[in-house]
C-alpha cells in the first residue's frame, strides 16, 4: 500500500509540473507568433521564444510518457484527464518544425541565396519594399564559398525553348505558387515577387533572371533572399530547389505540346 501511495504522490508530481510546462509552451508559441506578425518583435527573438515553447511541450511530454505509464502499470486513476494536455502540447512542436525544422537548426547563417554566386540576379523593386532594420539586398560575394558547400545542388537552370516560352513558364510556376509578382518584362528576362511564408508570416523576395548565350539557349538564374534574421534555416535554398523543379515541369510540358 505504501508503495501506491507513493507512487500515487509520484505520478500526480509528474501532473502537476506537466499542467504548468504544457500552458506554458502553448503561450509561448502563440505570443511568438502573435507578436512578431503584429511586429512588436524582431524576428530573432520570435524564434527564441518559440524554441522555449517547444522546448517545454517536449519536456511536459516526456513527463506525459512517465505519467500514463505509471498510471497504467500500478492502475492508478485514468490517466485520460492528461491526454488532451498531451495534444495540446504536440501542436507548439509541429509549429517549430514547421517554422524551423531539424534541418534548418543545422542550416549555415545565410539569409540571401542565388544559383549564380558570381553574378547573382539584381533586385530592382525589393529595395524599395524594404525598411529600416531589412537586411540589404546587396549580395554579400563573400558568402558564396559557404553557399556552395552548403548547397552544391543550387545550379543555373538551362533550356533551349525560346525566351518567350521560357518566361510563360517561369511566369505560370510563379503564379502556381502563389507569389505576389512585384516586376514581370520578359523583354528583359526579369521577374520579381515577395513570398510570403506560412506560420509566421515573414516577406522574403525573389528575383528570377533569363539570359541568352545564344538562340534557343538561355540561362535562369533565381535569388531568394529573407528580409528579417541572421539565417534563414534554409528555406531559401529549399525554396530555389522546389521552384525549379516545378519551372522544369512547366518547360517540359510545353516542349510536349
Amino acid at each position: 500500500m505504501r508503495i501506491v501511495a507513493n507512487t500515487r504522490a509520484f505520478g500526480d508530481g509528474i501532473g502537476k509540473i506537466m499542467d504548468i510546462f504544457g500552458p506554458l509552451g502553448a503561450m509561448a508559441t502563440i505570443c511568438s507568433v502573435v507578436l512578431f506578425r503584429f511586429d512588436l518583435i524582431s524576428w530573432g527573438l520570435s524564434i527564441r521564444i518559440l524554441a522555449v515553447g517547444a522546448l517545454l511541450c517536449i519536456a511536459a511530454l516526456i513527463l506525459a510518457l512517465l505519467y500514463f505509464l505509471t498510471a497504467i502499470i500500478f492502475r492508478l486513476r485514468s490517466p485520460g484527464d492528461r491526454l488532451v494536455l498531451a495534444f495540446i502540447c504536440a501542436v507548439p512542436m509541429a509549429i517549430f518544425q514547421q517554422v524551423v525544422g531539424i534541418e534548418g537548426l543545422k542550416a549555415p547563417y545565410l539569409v540571401d541565396i542565388s544559383t549564380d554566386i558570381t553574378d547573382p540576379p539584381i533586385y530592382l523593386q525589393a529595395a524599395n519594399l524594404r525598411g529600416p532594420g531589412h537586411n540589404s539586398t546587396e549580395y554579400n560575394l563573400a558568402n558564396g564559398t559557404l553557399q556552395a558547400y552548403s548547397y552544391p545542388d543550387i545550379v543555373s537552370l538551362n533550356t533551349d525553348q525560346s525566351m518567350r516560352s521560357t518566361f510563360r513558364a517561369l511566369r505560370n510556376a510563379a503564379v502556381s505558387e502563389g507569389w505576389t509578382i512585384t516586376y514581370d518584362d520578359w523583354s528583359t528576362g526579369k521577374l520579381e515577387a515577395v513570398v510570403l511564408t506560412p506560420i509566421m508570416g515573414c516577406e522574403d523576395d525573389i528575383v528570377l533572371r533569363v539570359t541568352a548565350a545564344g538562340e534557343n539557349n538561355l540561362t535562369v538564374d533565381m535569388r531568394s533572399s529573407s528580409r528579417q534574421g541572421f539565417g534563414d534555416m534554409g528555406r531559401n535554398a529549399r525554396r530555389i530547389e522546389g521552384f525549379l523543379t516545378i519551372l522544369q515541369d512547366q518547360l517540359g510540358k510545353q516542349q510536349g505540346h
